[in-house]
């Protein structure tokens, strides 16, 4: 493929999706054709959260949160079964995969909104401050979008040396007319911390509403990003700052429906828009997330304490062979969460300090998110001992952010940079073993089968 000209594929159904928010967007994505003129229309360009808030759906798949039976596995559309085995290509059958072209459509607004913001005339300080909201609401979006198309298909960073790989297409101006070749990998990332600086300054420092970014969201998105990076000190200080503004944790034994369980298949216990969500962010909906054949990893719901509180809300009650479905997302419903939320800094707090070798902070951190998840009464706090505490701050966060959309992917990715790692179970479908290995580039997924093709063809 030549990847020096690359062109953004935008689907057809994407870009049905665009026109039905927006008067302003046609067919196809072209700035001559958007001309919003006011601080309105540029807001109702990000109003569709049920678009620009969602994010991948195929992370969950690659990573070993979930398995399935040979029924169940049959039962997948073909790209499914393909991810499912640790294909490299998850095209569809029309080439093209949603992680992919659905990001970039709403990269593609994003940049109408930064770009076009640019010749709002302002008539007062309240219009200042409202265009400063939009403008960080589209840099904070991009940069989600951003990154966990890099956690699909890029080569994880595993040295700095593997930031001057090949990345992916970084367009930042809403002009699809000339080619455009993939970004150095430690450009997009220097884009995407940028981005989040600036929009963390732009924001308020509490949402209007959970589907809003905030100051807290963009520190808590480069804390992921500086995690993901292996910048521990960095990480640390960005979830540090969200904390100190909001640290607020659910008490588990709060939650109405702990008097109703085992929870029944189809219901969900944890509160939508509960006082730990940061930002509500959704993976996109695939039919395996909600299949019955599609079981939570055997080890990880092992795992859980009887006096952990997860151990009821976040599961169903297990069939005549041990397996359960999962039902604990933070969205309050059928779909995935995906966003962030303060149990997950705390988790980011932990394991930063853990990896700086500031053990007792990591211990202290971790059991006042912990104690929260214990029936009341029941919990002994966790103390240095035999065990590494870092093994305990990742056993943890494991059951914590379990089904928590692209995340367990992205750790996975992260931790081949860990000597202890040794990556994760094979995969049995059929008769046939296939196995993920520890091979960075075994972590990586091809680019959509149409967009390798229009690229073929220039």
């Amino acid at each position: 493929m030549k990847k020096s000209r690359l062109y953004i594929l935008v689907t057809t159904v994407a870009m049905l999706a665009f026109s039905s928010c927006s008067e302003f967007l046609d067919q196809k994505p072209s700035k001559s054709i958007v001309v919003p003129e006011s601080l309105e229309d540029l807001q109702s360009l990000l109003n569709t959260v049920d678009l620009v808030n969602a994010g991948d759906s195929f992370g969950l798949l690659l990573s070993d949160d979930l398995f399935t039976t040979d029924e169940g596995w049959r039962g997948f559309g073909e790209n499914i079964q393909m991810g499912y085995i640790w294909n490299k290509q998850l095209s569809n059958a029309e080439g093209s995969m949603p992680s992919w072209s659905i990001a970039y459509s709403n990269i593609f607004k994003f940049n109408v909104v930064l770009e076009e913001a640019n010749s709002i005339v302002l008539k007062n300080a309240e219009e200042q401050e409202y265009l400063n909201r939009i403008r960080g609401t589209a840099l904070f979006l991009r940069s989600y979008h951003y990154f966990e198309l890099l956690q699909l298909f890029t080569h994880p960073i595993l040295s700095k040396a593997d930031l001057d790989r090949a990345g992916i297409p970084m367009p930042l101006v809403p002009d699809f007319t000339e080619p455009l070749g993939n970004a150095r990998l430690g450009d997009v990332y220097s884009q995407i911390i940028g981005d989040l600086q600036l929009a963390t300054d732009l924001l308020p420092e509490s949402p209007s509403d959970p589907l809003r970014p905030s100051k807290v969201a963009g520190m808590g998105m480069l804390a992921k990003v500086y995690l993901q990076l292996g910048e521990y000190e960095t990480a640390l200080q960005q979830a540090e700052q969200a904390l100190a503004i909001k640290s607020t944790l659910m008490d588990f034994n709060s939650i109405p429906d702990l008097e109703n369980i085992p929870i029944p298949l189809y219901s969900y216990a944890i509160p939508r828009f509960n006082e730990e969500v940061v930002i509500q962010l959704l993976a996109g909906s695939q039919s395996y997330m909600f299949s019955e054949l599609t079981f939570v990893n055997q080890e990880v719901y092992d795992s859980y304490d009887s006096t952990d509180i997860r151990k009821y809300l976040f599961f169903n009650e297990p069939d005549q062979e041990g397996r359960v479905n999962f039902l604990g997302s933070f969205s309050g419903d059928y779909l995935l969460f995906s966003g962030i939320s303060t149990g997950e800094l705390f988790l980011i707090k932990s394991e930063c300090l853990a990896r700086l070798g500031r053990d007792s902070e990591a211990v202290e951190t971790l059991n006042t998110l912990l104690e929260k998840r214990h029936y009341s009464g029941t919990f002994v706090p966790l103390e240095p001992g035999d065990e590494p505490v870092l093994k305990k701050v990742l056993a943890e966060r494991r059951k914590e952010l379990v089904y928590r959309g692209i995340t367990r992917w992205t750790d996975m990715r992260r931790f081949l940079r860990d000597q202890e790692w040794q990556g994760v179970d094979p995969r049995v479908v059929e008769g046939i073993v296939y196995d993920l290995g520890t091979e960075p580039e075994d972590y990586v997924l091809e680019f959509p089968l149409n967009e390798q093709l229009r690229n073929d063809a220039l």
